[in-house]
């Protein structure tokens, strides 16, 4: 979805004000098809079709865009804005240069709404996902368009919310990536409409195609494909099958969903926010070499690390995304205020903060429970955009207002401390007594006594503007992205002098260290790579391309998951499918030879809330499910639970997320 920007269409090559460029190539096709050049129209095409809901009717307002594939060019407009419209949902591309065309369609969303798209006009339709051509949720499924000179492509129509008029609809609620997890279970959860049954079709290297009905759980569809070894690909396709016998696929009839399981060398692993992707990047710092690529939503900005969980921000689909370290795999979504940007975890890790930029807006979220709550912020000149938390205090900045604003842990407004324009980026040193504050409009770096919330000092770096910092672990270094001079700064705190200056890409953004504290990761956006600073002597020692406009980067060492044995001598309990939950969730155990088995679950304090099994059990695989509930029958609050397998001489233990 579109960006406020001050051109006729809503593509741009810049984030900051002013700096938009105002003849991109939609521009020119829309300036072109007014007032057409001689020979114009003989070199460029056009692609026309509808826009439909569900019951087959027009939506207006609709974002098309077209990508050329060999260009790199877009091209956008909105369902209803043609003159030679003949129905509201009906749409046209002019002025396309020669080329294969990749089409999506999306709301009008985000900070872009009636009001401000030209004031003229009204009831744009919007609640829907965004898809591409034909029918596909990811791009990498899209069906390309070839368009020659003077040709024009008519009837690329689309149906809303991935739906085909008479047939069933099924769409994954989250895509499996590549994972190093052998023990598996691989979960695969869909939504569904108007199917008598749904079916996980799954194989493994090319062989014989396995057939698991899916069974329904609270609104969704879910099974499971078992563990596999390092090396193993799985190909996956999920079928719908409508009581009259009509069939659709997801993703399609002729294309199937893979993953592969990786291996891991020990490194510690880089993931990365690939704004242009919309997909966060996994890459194995040992051999530079990228492993996963996790589909989150609408352009991932920032990311955290929260214990085992990354924590991503989606600047255009307005939510969080938490993603599985260990497995790589997606578990839980969650919808904040407009455009979330900057993360930040309370000192005790138990609340997470985010800015919403397109909103005077705060997202608070409970680490353990994954529920959040928004607070306005009142009487502040722009949407909120860098922050920091200690244990007292929220600290965010005011970019247009040129002011840090100290916030209660709940959100009030308790100070303002005036800074350089436009301050950017806030970090808290190691020992957190000290904010650190970036201008983008200047070289200077405001240090903040976070206690008493006063500047201590201003440091002049000698550059036009800063974007990222982050301190040293051990604090006694400063480390600052100068991205209009595609620059690292390296300052001494002691001395508050810069020690270095390191070329480090264009428009270098966001910096992370290694767990070890001896390497820093740089994103570089316009350049597309990582580049690798030796934090002990300060130079570049390496750098590795990625994917498109790399942002947010966090780096973690692996966690290894726990291999099950594929000898059927073991007892095993396998992880609740799926969790997190909010209904009921599956759980697998298998006894290696009769014995005793109970099953118990317990509350974050230690307390035993449920029994869910106590009896003598055959040898062999067993299921049984938990309702989210206690022994008496009330639902429980959303949290963390335990569950404690006890077989004979054996014990176990999985955690499960319950989300009200």
């Amino acid at each position: 979805p579109p960006h406020i920007r001050p051109t006729m269409n809503p593509f741009n090559h810049s984030d900051d004000d002013g700096e938009a460029q105002s003849l991109e190539p939609d521009d020119i096709a829309g300036v072109s098809f007014l007032y057409p050049a001689i020979g114009y129209q003989a070199s460029v095409g056009s692609i026309a079709g509808q826009v439909r809901d569900f019951d087959q009717q027009p939506l207006f307002g609709t974002h098309i865009k077209a990508e050329n594939l060999d260009t790199g060019e877009l091209f956008s407009t909105v369902s209803g804005a043609d003159p030679s419209a003949v129905t509201v949902g009906h749409y046209r591309l002019h002025g396309l240069t020669p080329g294969r065309y990749r089409l999506g369609l999306a709301p009008i969303a985000g900070a872009i709404n009636e009001e401000n798209f030209g004031g003229i006009f009204t009831d744009f339709a919007t609640g829907f996902p965004a898809e591409f051509y034909d029918n596909a949720r990811d791009n990498t499924y899209a069906h390309i368009l070839d368009l020659a000179a003077a040709q024009h492509i008519d009837d690329v129509d689309f149906i809303s919310d991935f739906a085909v008029p008479g047939y069933p609809f099924v769409v994954p609620i989250a895509i499996v990536s590549n994972t190093p997890d052998t023990q598996g279970p691989y979960p695969v959860r869909v939504a569904a409409r108007d199917a008598a049954s749904v079916w996980l079709l799954y194989q493994i290297d090319g062989g014989s195609v396995q057939h698991l009905q899916m069974q329904q759980q609270d609104s969704l569809f879910v099974s499971q494909i078992p563990g596999q070894q390092v090396g193993a690909r799985i190909a996956y396709q999920i079928e719908a099958r409508g009581a009259d016998g009509k069939v659709s696929y997801f993703p399609h009839a002729d294309a199937w969903l893979d993953f592969t399981v990786v291996e891991l060398t020990g490194a510690p692993l880089a993931f990365t926010a690939l704004r242009g992707d919309d997909a966060i990047g996994v890459v194995d710092t040992g051999t530079r070499r990228e492993l996963a690529r996790i589909p989150v939503g609408d352009e991932p900005i920032q990311m955290i690390l929260a214990g085992d969980q990354l924590f991503v921000s989606n600047l255009s689909s307005n939510d969080l995304r938490i993603i599985d370290t260990a497995t790589f795999q997606v578990q839980a979504h969650i919808e904040t205020a407009i455009q979330p940007l900057d993360l930040a975890l309370a000192p005790d890790g138990k609340t997470l903060y985010a800015t919403n930029s397109g909103t005077n807006a705060l997202t608070i979220v409970d680490v353990e429970s994954g529920q959040a709550r928004t607070v306005e912020i009142a009487n502040t000149s722009e949407g909120l955009y860098g922050i920091a938390a200690t244990a007292d205090k929220i600290f965010t900045t005011d970019i247009a207002g040129s002011q840090v604003l100290v916030l209660s842990s709940q959100g009030r407004i308790t100070g303002r401390i005036p800074v350089p324009p436009k301050p950017r980026s806030l970090a808290l040193a190691p020992d957190g007594k000290t904010l650190y504050v970036t201008s983008m409009d200047t070289g200077r770096l405001t240090a903040i006594d976070a206690d008493d919330a006063t500047v201590v000092r201003t440091i002049d770096l000698g550059v036009s503007g800063t974007f990222a910092i982050a301190p040293s672990p051990d604090g006694r270094k400063l480390y600052l992205t100068a991205y209009s001079e595609g620059a690292l700064l390296v300052v001494d705190v002691a001395s508050g002098t810069l020690r270095k200056k390191l070329a480090i890409g264009r428009n270098p953004r966001a910096i992370a260290f290694s767990p070890d504290g001896t390497q820093a990761y740089v994103t570089s956006s316009f350049s597309n790579e990582i580049h690798i600073v030796d934090a002990v002597r300060d130079s570049v020692v390496g750098h590795y391309a990625t994917g498109q406009n790399p942002r947010g980067i966090a780096l973690t060492q692996p966690v290894w998951p726990t291999i099950e044995s594929q000898h059927p001598t073991h007892f095993a309990l396998a992880p609740a499918f799926p969790n997190p939950f909010n209904g009921s969730t599956q759980i697998t155990y298998t006894l290696a030879a009769e014995s005793p088995v109970e099953l118990r679950v317990y509350n974050a304090l230690g307390q035993t809330v449920r029994t869910l099994l106590r009896q003598q059990r055959e040898a062999g695989t067993h299921q049984i499910y938990w309702d989210g509930k206690d022994d008496q029958g009330r639902a429980l609050a959303s949290g963390t639970y335990l569950l404690i397998m006890r077989a004979g001489a054996v014990r176990q233990t999985t955690k499960m997320l319950l989300l009200r």
